[in-house]
């Protein structure tokens, strides 16, 4: 259902081309390639697309491909593609500003009724000085990856948060853990969830593997925060009691053939029935994943975990921290998914030979997640629940004479999921 007051939404955000395709016109091979990623902002545009309304998003890419902005167009997606340095210290001297400048541009020629900007950094700074309606949705807390990541760059980053809250009227996130981490006077914080895309709904769930048992992880990163050096100790528990009846697959950035982690597991005799698989495209790698039998995702730290859902939607039993920032809440507290502590190998040990010997476990966890997912956080359901809230920033700042102007101003909104 059409909304009666947003009727142009803008999302100011890093994007995937190749995620949008089907809503462009003429897109030439070299175009599928452009973006900077943004999984779950890719979702939230096609869900409202799918809700019948029209979106530009003004992004950045860092490829060679763009020289100059780029302009492509679909009967109802417009996307503004400009130029990211490719190098963190170019971008740092300036705090960002050759960037954002580029995404204030593309709004002031676009002219949205509302933007939408995701992660507090360049992207919000340009649609806060469009000043054009906005709404900032905050993905991840400055602070916490300046504490894990003590350099320059997270350094500046930090600083563009804290200029992005200063100065930007609304603001939500996407998980009742960012939440209560943020939250002050200041920021009233709506929590709307990261969406799945329906392609990724089983149409049944899983039964209790009767063969190999397939375990994968999907982490970004070889870090501390990511914590695979307790999962591939807990898988070498478990390979020593079941032996060839288990496999263990971990993707993602950091998780290749000879990567650290490949040689960190070779050294800690932690590498049998181990495959490193490294990075996929994220439809390929949902392609993957449904193949697989259980989910372990052993990170200390989430902001939200799409992984998590994606594998909850695949009809996969996820393994996952009670204490790893929203994981228990994306996992509704343990009702969709086992919490252990995962700082603990023997734990998630004990977990993973649990959902292995128990068939009825298995089953009722692969049946509900499915359904869980399908209730509560699908894109067009997600995207309803931006609009009705976009529909409230717009409807408070035409009642302060039109376009805000930086002004801290209060929306309060409770997300129906």
């Amino acid at each position: 259902m059409q909304p009666q007051l947003t009727k142009k939404i803008g999302i100011a955000s890093p994007i995937q081309i190749s995620s949008l395709a089907k809503h462009l016109d003429n897109l030439s091979p070299e175009h599928l390639t452009l973006g900077l990623g943004g999984t779950a902002v890719n979702t939230i545009i096609n869900g409202l697309i799918d809700n019948g309304v029209s979106v530009s998003v003004y992004t950045l890419d860092q490829t060679k491909e763009i020289t100059k902005p780029l302009v492509l167009r679909g009967p109802q997606l417009t996307v503004y593609i400009g130029t990211y340095r490719p190098k963190g210290r170019h971008r740092m001297l300036d705090f960002f500003r050759y960037e954002a400048k580029q995404i204030q541009g593309f709004i002031e020629q676009d002219k949205p009724d509302i933007v939408n900007a995701h992660w507090s950094y360049e992207f919000a700074l340009g649609a806060i000085w469009s000043k054009y309606p906005h709404l900032i949705t905050f993905r991840d807390t400055a602070s916490e990856i300046l504490r894990l990541h003590k350099d320059p760059y997270r350094l500046v980053r930090f600083f563009l948060d804290l200029q992005v809250k200063k100065t930007g009227s609304n603001f939500n996130v996407n998980s009742v853990y960012l939440q209560q981490k943020l939250q002050s006077p200041r920021l009233e914080l709506p929590v709307i969830p990261n969406p799945v895309n329906e392609a990724y709904l089983a149409e049944q769930s899983k039964h209790h593997p009767t063969g190999t048992v397939k375990i994968v992880a999907v982490l970004n990163g070889w870090s501390k925060r990511k914590n695979a050096t307790k999962a591939l100790q807990a898988f070498k528990l478990l390979r020593q009691e079941f032996g060839d009846k288990v496999m263990f697959d971990i993707y993602g950035p950091g998780y290749a053939e000879k990567s650290e982690a490949q040689k960190w597991a070779q050294q800690n005799n932690c590498v049998n029935g181990v495959r490193f698989m490294g990075s996929l495209e994220h439809t390929e790698l949902m392609d993957s994943v449904k193949d697989y039998d259980i989910l372990l995702h052993p990170a200390i730290e989430e902001s939200f975990g799409n992984t998590l859902l994606e594998g909850l939607a695949l009809g996969l039993p996820v393994v996952a921290g009670e204490s790893s920032g929203a994981v228990p809440w994306v996992l509704n507290f343990g009702k969709n998914g086992l919490l252990v502590n995962v700082t603990d190998e023997h734990e998630i040990y004990k977990a993973l030979k649990k959902l292995i010997t128990n068939s009825v476990l298995y089953e009722a966890l692969s049946q509900e997640g499915i359904h869980y997912v399908k209730e509560r956080f699908t894109s067009k359901m997600i995207a309803a629940s931006y609009l009705s809230l976009y529909d409230k920033i717009i409807k408070q700042s035409h009642s302060n004479g039109s376009i805000q102007k930086n002004k801290s101003k209060k929306v309060p909104y409770n997300s129906p999921s």
